[in-house]
């Protein structure tokens, strides 16, 4: 599906120079595959990973927030620099989500389409907290944008700075069976993860 213009944007809620921004990054070629773990990506800068909670309302109507939570899943799933992203609405009373964005502008891409649907969550849900961990150069980006989400509590903290040689030399070849189990792993998990 076609984002929304920035004018519908609006309508829905959205700060116009957040629709704006958002709707310019869709003619953008954001790129949806990054190299995992500590490889920094073009330009030397590691993807973003966020995971968000919201805390169902008493009395919300679950299946709306259901079907909404879909929608904004396959929203997410679609926009521009979308690494991955996964979300459950809980048994426990809570929609959380974790997803991973190929820098700032896949985050302006990822509100466009994901705002209708997140307009359509907000009457069953309170956003509860935001855990954000992006490239060191993007902390301020990602600072401004998760403060306007309304989360009492939101963290952002820049990748340890160990870069992708020093971590692979300190971390070295993974430990033996016999070395994890030692540590404490059982013996059927620890052969599973050396196999």
């Amino acid at each position: 599906r076609a984002m929304l213009t920035s004018a519908e944007l609006q309508a829905l809620g959205l700060p116009a120079a957040q629709a704006d921004k958002s709707v310019a990054t869709d003619a953008a070629d954001l790129p949806t595959a990054v190299g995992g773990g500590l490889n920094p990506q073009a330009g030397g800068r590691l993807p973003t990973a966020c995971y968000w909670k919201l805390a169902v309302k008493e009395g919300a109507d679950r299946a709306a927030l259901k079907a909404a939570l879909a929608a904004y899943r396959a929203a997410s799933a679609a926009a521009k620099g979308s690494v991955h992203c996964a979300h459950a609405l809980t048994d426990g009373g809570e929609v959380v989500g974790i997803e991973v964005f190929n820098g700032p502008a896949a985050m302006d891409n990822h509100i466009g389409h994901c705002f209708p649907s997140w307009a359509q969550m907000t009457p069953h849900v309170a956003s509860a907290e935001i855990v954000c961990v992006p490239d060191a150069s993007e902390v301020e980006f990602w600072k401004g944008s998760l403060a306007a989400w309304g989360a009492p509590r939101v963290v952002v903290s820049a990748h340890d700075s160990v870069g992708a040689g020093a971590a692979a030399a300190t971390l070295g070849a993974m430990a033996s069976s016999q070395e994890l189990q030692a540590l404490g792993l059982p013996a059927a998990q620890a052969d599973k993860s050396v196999a």
